[in-house]
């Protein structure tokens, strides 16, 4: 997250942004479950390489058939419950702010938030 907040790439930043917006619009407005899950693997994918981070891309990468299939499970169970649903978008959606006002302890926050919530809902 650090990197990110203090990524000094103008150019790269202002494309990190449009992109992380482009799809938490997706996420938030579209009726379709399949394009909101592609824009919630989208956001994930988004942060993992603006890390610039090889050994997470390498290990995001390894990984991303298990994490579609994680983030499609962990999306139908989070998304049955509309009050899940709205704190869970609420989430994504400050994590995305974080990230684009450059604000590393909103972020932290945030990601802190993601990983207990996901946690929380494995146990249901």
């Amino acid at each position: 997250m650090q990197i990110i907040t203090e990524m000094e790439d103008t150019d790269m930043f202002d494309n990190l942004v449009e992109k992380l917006k482009a799809n938490l619009e997706v996420l938030e407005n579209s009726a379709d479950e399949e394009e909101q899950v592609l824009s919630d693997k989208m956001i994930h994918y988004t942060i993992v390489e603006a890390s610039g981070n090889r050994l997470v891309i390498a290990n995001y990468l390894a990984l991303a058939k298990i994490m579609d299939n994680f983030i499609r499970e962990t999306r139908s169970k989070i998304m049955t419950d509309e009050r899940n649903s709205i704190a869970f978008q609420g989430i994504h959606r400050r994590l995305v702010e974080a990230i684009c006002s450059r604000d590393l302890e909103l972020g932290k926050k945030a990601l802190d938030e993601h990983f207990v919530y996901i946690c929380k809902n494995l146990d249901t």
